[in-house]
């Protein structure tokens, strides 16, 4: 089983929360996988990754190389897990959902605007590590609902975040706020 994370400014991301659910998740299941896209560096850490942890780094997604490479890191993966501090909006999740992965992410902010809770994923309180490792254990012990979830992502985000989806929505209120400005 394999868990990514994608995310540069890895505390801000809730990098060392996931860090210690990753550690509960391998009592369970000692063969899963964290992959680390973003950070050079983990904070606190050896010059060595933790077992289990790969740190792949920094990924330009503008040249051919790092493109392949985010797609190939996208289809190792079962689950996408971004346990952010804040976020107006996390992009990133999308493009999880994208590739067809359910989302572990914190119950505030914008994240529930896009992960609905048990449909494309799961969200949990942020800074609660045994929350963050219950649900990610859910995830990969069930890949059947994982995958479930992701299909559910994939349809969630083509109907309500691509820039037709959005201009749609947009243009729509926009007009009902016309017709109430008319009728003054």
């Amino acid at each position: 089983p394999v868990v990514l994370f994608v995310g540069r400014a890895f505390e801000r991301k809730g990098g060392p929360g996931l860090l210690e659910a990753f550690q509960i998740v391998r009592e369970s299941l000692p063969n899963t996988r964290l992959l680390i896209m973003g950070p050079d560096a983990l904070p606190d850490t050896p010059d060595e990754a933790p077992d289990g942890i790969e740190l792949l780094g920094f990924v330009d997604k503008s040249t051919p190389a790092g493109r392949e490479m985010l797609l190939e890191t996208y289809r190792r993966a079962q689950v996408f897990c971004l346990p952010t501090q804040f976020e107006a909006f996390g992009i990133v999740y999308l493009e999880a959902m994208y590739y067809e992965l359910p989302c572990v992410g914190p119950d505030r902010w914008a994240v529930p605007e896009i992960i609905e809770d048990g449909v494309t994923g799961l969200l949990v309180p942020p800074d609660d590590p045994a929350a963050l490792a219950r649900a990610l254990l859910e995830l990969l012990r069930d890949p059947a609902r994982a995958r479930k979830m992701g299909r559910a992502g994939k349809a969630r985000m083509q109907q309500r975040f691509t820039w037709p989806a959005v201009v749609s929505r947009m243009t729509a209120a926009m007009s009902r706020l016309l017709e109430t400005r008319r009728a003054r």
